[in-house]
């Protein structure tokens, strides 16, 4: 049961408001629902969801529109958009823009469910990292400086990360691979730590496609690549879809070494 979540459903037909409300509402959370953007966004302020379920194909204000509104109102909002299948590329967008996910029409239950899970677990992990990064700041403001060199604090926010973190050294082994990484391509940490290079977590012939990419000038400036639309491998093989942003990190004139961040797409869009 989901007690104590609020959801706002944004929805031009009426039919499919009423159908998912009932829906959410039979697991146990808490609906409001509006007719278009314009109602969703007032009710977003008044009434505080914790989730905004909104269409993209919506006359006068689009689902697009109305995330880009509800982000910069409240950031720590999470939004899942709702598309038709020949809508991808808007939902593409709406990723870039920090929807949580996105379902396509027919909307069923399976992924419903897995949109919702992620857009909870985004909003739990984003309140626990903010509320740790208020105590530090309350308690301890004279060794904030000096706590964000310690090992825990730095352990704390990588593995608080909303999204996949991966880190290597300049000859591509991995020594960071946070939770969110574990829980996207099934690896246990240990195995990939010290033991994996990065290319081995990428389809096969993506790898030097991504690779070329960052070096270039296309997207973000040399040495910098975002958003990126790849696969990543996980341990059992599936090819799993992501949006990823990598930088180049140098100590000094040196390359050090790669950092990406990676969002699944697989998770929002599977069985739509």
């Amino acid at each position: 049961m989901e007690n104590g979540w609020k959801v706002l459903l944004i929805d031009d037909d009426p039919g499919i408001r009423k159908v998912l409300a009932l829906a959410l509402e039979t697991v146990g959370y808490t609906v409001v629902t509006a007719p278009d953007g314009e109602t969703g966004i007032r009710l977003c302020q008044t009434e505080s969801p914790h989730i905004v379920i909104t269409d993209i194909g919506m006359p006068g204000i689009d689902g697009l529109e109305v995330l880009r509104r509800i982000k910069e109102l409240d950031p720590d909002k999470e939004v899942i958009v709702s598309t038709a299948f020949t809508e991808i590329a808007l939902a593409v967008k709406a990723m870039q823009l920090d929807a949580s996910g996105f379902v396509t029409k027919p909307v069923n239950e399976e992924t419903l469910t897995q949109a919702l899970r992620r857009a909870k677990e985004r909003y739990e992990k984003r309140k626990d990292l903010k509320s740790y990064t208020t105590i530090l700041e309350e308690k301890w403001m004279d060794t904030m400086e000096e706590l964000a060199r310690t090992f825990l604090f730095q352990k704390t926010l990588i593995e608080s990360s909303i999204d996949g973190l991966v880190a290597c050294d300049r000859e591509r082994n991995v020594f960071i691979f946070n939770e969110s990484m574990e829980a996207m391509l099934g690896y246990d940490k240990a195995s990939v730590i010290g033991k994996m290079q990065l290319d081995r977590l990428f389809a096969p012939e993506e790898f030097e496609q991504f690779y070329a990419r960052l070096y270039s000038n296309e997207s973000g400036g040399r040495q910098r690549l975002f958003p990126y639309r790849t696969h990543l491998i996980s341990l059992e093989g599936d090819r799993i879809p992501v949006l990823l942003s990598a930088t180049v990190v140098f100590q000094g004139n040196d390359k050090a070494g790669l950092v990406i961040y990676c969002r699944d797409l697989g998770i929002s869009s599977a069985g739509g």
